[in-house]
């Protein structure tokens, strides 16, 4: 910003100003112009510095806010740690109560077993000897070891195989239903390790963790769970964590499951999981499963009319069409020699129209006479049907099934030749550019 013009001449009186302006007058005329400059720069230089003392104040009230959140997040911290020693403390005082309640039981434990064997010790007066008879001492045959009179060792009483344990349960509720299946597989299993109830209450909340330990807390009183047994643990987790729409939600995924790119065997699984859950009947399964198979499958059924409708059956039924179609496909016939190369017709012709010109070289006596191929009246071409899978719904070119032939068994489309008025009318492009029947190309010949 430039400096505050001054004045030419700074005057005592209005009639001293008007004398020296009237013969001042360009002095004074730039003097205003000056002055003008200055106050609109002054104006702007003003208003730039209120937008950034503006920005200033908008910058320190976030700056304030954000101190006062750090210090919300702080004191929550502070809260949570408090709480966490405290749950430690009280956890490590509740060990500490078991240890020493563990050794109290284990020193009683003894004392009853050495009072047990003192008094299981029998005590009687033993009687004075009196001399025996002599007698004549006869020689006993040996019948064998005696029978042992000791107990049965302690070892052969051993407790069931330990199963592992379950994963800890967090309150995941997709992982509520495993965490139930394995805690009943558990109990089950190694029931003799958990006699009472109060040990498999115990066993059951030392695997919970998180929001699931908290539902179970009020319970607990000074360690000692105040349920009946594990099972109304299990209850209480269900109630808070288990999907009350799980019925729904597995029927809701049944209907927009779609094998796609999948292979049957793993989709079939998730669809009979999916079933299993959402409680379907079988009666309607078998056409959920049609709609819900890939295109490549449902253009195999359309051909191939399933024997049973049955639920099971009909699922067999379409993993074997799944087993051949991949057989067929993994097990196509390698290009290593064909007739294609032997008859290459001229122009292709309508099927009840044959030129001379496509009858065989003499020479080749692997060529099959083509001309008797073409009086079969009831071939694809003639029905109108698809070559490849036999649909009336669609030409070859559509066809959803692969073209799995060799490269050199496939048809060679060649362009016409230019019609005369004596030649024959060309065949249509449609029939022109479809694949040979399966009736005329059975030994790998090609008609195109």
């Amino acid at each position: 910003m430039s400096a505050a013009p001054r004045p030419p001449f700074l005057p005592g009186s209005l009639e001293e100003f008007t004398d020296h302006a009237a013969t001042h007058h360009s002095e004074w005329f730039q003097y205003c112009r000056l002055a003008y400059e200055y106050i609109e720069e002054a104006e702007a230089a003003i208003a730039e510095a209120r937008g950034q003392a503006d920005q200033t104040s908008l910058k320190l009230q976030a700056s304030e806010m954000e101190v006062s959140r750090l210090k919300e997040e702080l004191s929550a911290l502070h809260l949570k740690q408090e709480k966490t020693q405290a749950r430690n403390q009280g956890i490590i005082e509740y060990q500490k109560e078991q240890l020493q309640e563990s050794q109290q039981k284990y020193l009683e434990a003894l004392k009853e077993k050495d009072e047990a064997l003192r008094l299981a010790t029998p005590v009687v007066n033993t009687p004075a000897r009196t001399p025996e008879p002599t007698a004549e001492i006869h020689t006993v045959a040996p019948v064998g070891t005696p029978a042992s009179v000791d107990p049965p060792s302690t070892s052969s009483a051993r407790l069931s195989e330990r199963l592992p344990d379950p994963d800890r349960f967090e309150g995941d509720r997709k992982d509520l239903r495993r965490f139930i299946s394995q805690i009943h597989e558990k109990m089950n299993v190694n029931h003799d390790r958990y006699p009472t109830p109060q040990s498999r209450m115990t066993y059951v909340t030392n695997r919970l963790r998180g929001a699931p330990y908290a539902q179970v807390l009020p319970y607990i009183k000074k360690g000692i769970c105040q349920l009946k047994d594990y099972e109304e643990i299990l209850k209480i987790l269900d109630r808070a964590f288990g999907d009350p729409n799980r019925v729904n939600n597995a029927r809701n995924e049944l209907f927009r499951l779609r094998q796609a790119n999948k292979e049957f065997g793993m989709f079939f699984a998730e669809f009979q999981r999916l079933a299993l859950e959402g409680e379907m009947s079988e009666d309607v399964l078998p056409t959920l499963l049609e709609q819900a198979i890939n295109r490549e499958l449902r253009g195999m059924l359309m051909h191939n009319e399933p024997p049973n409708r049955e639920y099971h059956q009909f699922a067999n039924f379409l993993q074997d069409l799944e087993n051949r179609r991949r057989h067929y496909e993994n097990n196509s016939p390698p290009a290593a020699r064909t007739y294609a190369s032997a008859t290459k017709p001229t122009n292709p012709v309508r099927p009840t129209e044959l030129p001379a010109t496509l009858q065989p070289a003499e020479n080749n006596t692997d060529v099959m006479d083509l001309s008797s191929a073409h009086r079969h009246t009831t071939s694809r071409r003639d029905r109108g049907e698809c070559f490849r899978c036999g649909s009336k719904n669609h030409l070859v070119r559509n066809c959803p099934l692969p073209d799995n032939r060799p490269v050199g068994v496939r048809p060679t489309y060649l362009s016409p030749r230019s019609h005369s008025p004596s030649s024959p009318e060309p065949t249509p492009v449609s029939e022109r550019y479809r694949s040979p029947s399966p009736d005329l190309s059975a030994k790998g010949v090609s008609l195109a």
